[in-house]
């Protein structure tokens, strides 16, 4: 006989204790039937901090005192199915991971969050980071941040990581070839609370490998504007022109944005906001185009962007990584690339 079962979260309980309601078949409740989770045994905070985050991960759109919900469950004798509960229309949104880990770990006082007691340490911060593989050598990459590998086998030819979160402190990144053992670059660098960095991995093994750290602060364009730089990356290349335009003639026109060689980041240059063509040309030679799009891209009014030069796998023409700070990202092709 199935006996249908309801799992219900309660907000005076701790976060890993629900009670499951046995259900008599005539719709009395049967008590003394405890559905209980394990309890990962007192250790070191990052194996707690792991527990709670992952708990919380299992309830995606729900804060710790949620209604009731119906789903499958299982006892010693009985396998019990439940029929399917359409979502409310709407929810009020969701509180942030780190405030609910906070909340369930009973961190929150009156005026202070606590520091956590027994295990040692406080409640770690948190920053959001994301990779570009514009590397020469590596046509896959690995990614770490100390012991930790964040990106495994990302392409080259300027290829984009969405966002990640990850602790706010003084830690190693590393970049591996894919799949290998060794560290090929490594540099400690210190991350902010609730800063944002995009990590370009560029160079090559015979003219050294390097890491660039974009940190995303800079300030909003103005309304119906838009700030764009370039950075060059493509050690093949010399110094390059960026034209932000709407024509199909760059005969009189002024650069947006230049760099005189490998390596360089240019200063902002502001456009006014819309869908344009995007090309990069050899310096000062109009008539060599290096780059150029095949669909208009369109900038938003506000934002701000860096379009990195990333040497293709293959072939001499360049890809560009165009990176919104704290946003989106697009790896643009190159419409002039055959291969």
């Amino acid at each position: 006989m199935q006996v249908p079962c309801q799992l219900v979260y309660k907000a005076d309980a701790p976060l890993w204790r629900t009670t499951a309601r046995f259900l008599h078949p005539t719709g009395a409740p049967r008590t003394g039937m405890r559905a209980l989770h394990p309890v990962p045994a007192p250790c070191g905070f990052t194996r707690w901090r792991r527990f709670f985050t992952q708990a919380l991960r299992d309830l995606p759109n729900r804060s710790v005192a949620s209604a009731p919900v119906s789903t499958p469950c299982t006892t010693r004798k009985h396998a019990v199915s439940h029929p399917q509960h359409s979502a409310p229309a709407a929810h009020p949104p969701a509180p942030g991971r780190r405030h609910l880990l906070v909340s369930a770990l009973g961190l929150v006082g009156s005026s202070s969050l606590l520091a956590l007691t027994g295990c040692g340490g406080a409640l770690a911060s948190e920053a959001s980071v994301r990779f570009i593989n514009a590397t020469v050598d590596d046509t896959q990459a690995d990614f770490y941040l100390g012991s930790t590998q964040e990106v495994s086998k990302l392409a080259n030819g300027g290829a984009i990581t969405s966002w990640r979160t990850v602790d706010a402190e003084s830690t190693q990144f590393a970049l591996y070839k894919g799949g290998g053992a060794t560290a090929q670059l490594t540099e400690t660098r210190a991350l902010e609370e609730d800063s944002y960095t995009s990590v370009l991995a560029y160079g090559s093994l015979a003219n050294s490998l390097r890491f660039r750290f974009f940190a995303e602060s800079s300030a909003s364009a103005d309304s119906g504007k838009v700030k764009v730089r370039l950075f060059h990356a493509a050690e093949n290349l010399g110094g390059m022109d960026l034209y932000i335009t709407n024509t199909s003639s760059l005969s009189g026109l002024s650069p947006t944005a230049t760099v005189t060689a490998y390596g360089e980041l240019s200063d902002f240059s502001t456009v006014t906001s819309g869908t344009y063509r995007i090309r990069i040309t050899t310096r000062n030679d109009q008539s060599n185009v290096l780059f150029d799009t095949t669909t208009q891209v369109n900038l938003s009014s506000l934002s701000v962007h860096t379009l990195v030069v990333a040497p293709r796998p293959s072939g001499s023409y360049p890809n560009v990584s165009a990176l919104q700070e704290k946003g989106d990202s697009a790896l643009l092709a190159n419409a002039l690339a055959t291969g």
